[in-house]
């Protein structure tokens, strides 16, 4: 019975976005003058605040992008992009920042914008009328969605944000269920985001897969970076079902779990003692290296200490911990 009245809320209320999208051409035949009279209006005001200006915002972008040409759709992101940022108090937290994209699949054509942290996504036929209601994204910071892969009913939108000075970036993939039955309304399914940097990881579609490389963040320690470790790989189907996950740098992880335990340590061992000594609490460390060595071994250097590992029955084992200068 939740699950009914909630379906039924949020129906609802998509329908009252149509009619203020409706509502907003009717009044302003000019969605740019529109758009801009909207935008001095909602100011800096606070994303989670449910605005009509907002609203009637989204619903101008996204009828732009769907009546536009493919190849102007930048063209249309840069002229509402320009206007929004006339408002934007410099934080990502504003309502600023347009983005938007389109892509056409067989007689489907999806459309995803954002404005600052909200976004849309709304599917239409080939006739350009809504196949469906639209669907809403919500982020905490200003994101950029995209179509990454669409087959039959079942669409996964990607939304990235860059952060940490420009070295990381965070990817939320929505899975999306497009709904063209009675209710006529896209359903998010199973979103999930994780940290890759600029350079390495991301998500990827190969064939019906959606290959999702990310880095882990260690316990004990922050190197930059730069310095790709704990890396990871997870699998989804469209549907958004983790078909296997992968955990990789096998000898860092044991490091790093190694070293949290003896840093939190109430009674540490002699090696113990050593590593606290080195790496007492998770630090920054500017020296970090690791390298294979005969034998199964690896040598860990981490600041100003060095870990020997040994590899033994599929299992790592610390063998030495010594400073070095």
């Amino acid at each position: 019975m939740y699950e009914r009245r909630g379906t039924l809320h949020n129906l609802g209320w998509m329908l009252t976005i149509a009619f203020l999208a409706l509502g907003a051409a009717a009044i302003h035949p000019d969605p740019i003058a529109a758009f801009a009279r909207n935008d001095r209006h909602i100011g800096d005001k606070s994303c989670d605040i449910r605005m009509k200006a907002v609203e009637v915002n989204l619903a101008i972008l996204v009828r732009a992008v769907a009546k536009s040409d493919p190849s102007h759709v930048k063209d249309v992101e840069a002229r509402f992009d320009a206007l929004a940022k006339k408002n934007d108090d410099g934080f990502e937290t504003s309502f600023s920042w347009v983005s938007a994209t389109k892509e056409r699949v067989g007689r489907l054509t999806v459309v995803c914008v954002n404005y600052g942290p909200v976004g849309r996504v709304q599917a239409f036929d080939g006739t350009d009328a809504p196949y469906a209601e639209p669907a809403a994204l919500l982020y905490m910071v200003r994101r950029n969605p995209s179509v990454l892969a669409l087959e039959g009913r079942y669409l996964v939108v990607a939304s990235s944000d860059v952060r940490d000075a420009g070295m990381d970036e965070n990817t939320r993939l929505d899975f999306l269920l497009i709904d063209a039955g009675r209710n006529r309304a896209i359903e998010i399914r199973n979103p999930f985001e994780a940290v890759h940097t600029l350079d390495w990881g991301g998500p990827e579609l190969r064939g019906d897969r959606i290959v999702f490389d990310s880095i882990d963040a260690p316990k004990s320690f922050y190197v930059s970076r730069a310095t790709t470790i704990l890396r990871r790989r997870r699998v989804f189907d469209m549907r958004g079902r983790l078909l296997s996950d992968r955990a990789g740098d096998a000898p860092i992880r044991f490091f790093d779990q190694w070293l949290y335990r003896a840093q939190h340590a109430r009674h540490p061992s002699p090696l113990q003692m050593t590593a606290r000594k080195c790496i007492p609490a998770p630090d920054f460390a500017d020296l970090f290296s690791w390298t294979s060595l005969a034998k199964g071994r690896v040598a860990v250097t981490l600041g100003a200490l060095r870990l020997t590992l040994r590899k033994a029955d599929g299992r790592y084992i610390v063998v030495s911990a010594v400073q070095v200068p």
